[in-house]
């Protein structure tokens, strides 16, 4: 009997403890998920000044490059398509211009790269001399060393400055067909992507301005994609 009344109140106390819980159980099991602790930090906005400084800085390379293919372009066709964009990007960097003067938004200079390039191929100064290696004894010490050659450099090349310096050094250096062809390989992409950056700053940039000299000149960049990838596959065909 004593067997049975314990079991009996086991199992009460069971069922109490399981009512007790269950409440809480439920509950946390329908709370609302925070998504923000799942998946990160959300993607960040495009701000004006963002737009201002990256549409700037791309129009810039853009006005370069047009002036570099008028020069070395050897097909009518490609001298006229940058004559065109020459044209195109000066005037998108005047109205972009006059918007960031009136509302405050921060320009890059316009001699930047040339600064930054200049700082990265001026010829160092000559410093106090060096007091002379003995080569033979380095050699003998570790036959494996690379001897030094009395007044041989041993400094890193200068390197691009940017993305922007480095398409135009490419550039510089080809001729002909070739340099078409790498030309609107070019362009094909830096209008792809400026077709991303302008249609953000269409649909999220705040400032009215700004956002409507993004959406009126989409259409420009893409006419300006379209014409470079016929033009491409006609350099290419061609060759």
């Amino acid at each position: 009997m004593k067997i049975q009344r314990r079991l009996r109140l086991a199992a009460i106390l069971f069922s109490v403890a399981i009512g007790c819980i269950a409440p809480t159980v439920w509950a946390d099991s329908t709370a609302p998920i925070n998504t923000t602790e799942r998946t990160g930090h959300a993607e960040r906005k495009l701000t004006a000044q963002r737009f201002v400084t990256k549409a700037s800085m791309d129009g810039m390379k853009e006005v370069k490059l047009a002036e570099l293919a008028n020069e070395k372009a050897v097909t009518p066709e490609v001298k006229a398509y940058a004559g065109r964009l020459l044209t195109d990007h000066q005037q998108a960097n005047e109205r972009l211009t006059a918007i960031a003067q009136k509302k405050g938004y921060k320009l890059p200079p316009a001699d930047d790269k040339e600064k930054a390039t200049a700082s990265n191929t001026e010829t160092p100064k000559p410093g106090p001399a060096a007091p002379r290696r003995d080569n033979s004894r380095q050699t003998a010490i570790d036959p494996a060393l690379p001897s030094v050659d009395e007044g041989q450099s041993t400094a890193p090349k200068a390197k691009p400055a940017d993305d922007e310096d480095s398409a135009l050094a490419e550039l510089r250096n080809l001729s002909g067909t070739d340099f078409e062809k790498a030309y609107l390989k070019e362009m094909v992409s830096a209008h792809h992507k400026a077709i991303l950056l302008f249609t953000k700053a269409s649909q999220e940039v705040e400032d009215e301005d700004v956002k409507t000299f993004a959406s009126n000149t989409l259409p420009t960049l893409r006419d300006h994609l379209r014409d470079a990838s016929l033009l491409s596959g006609k350099t290419v065909a061609g060759r």
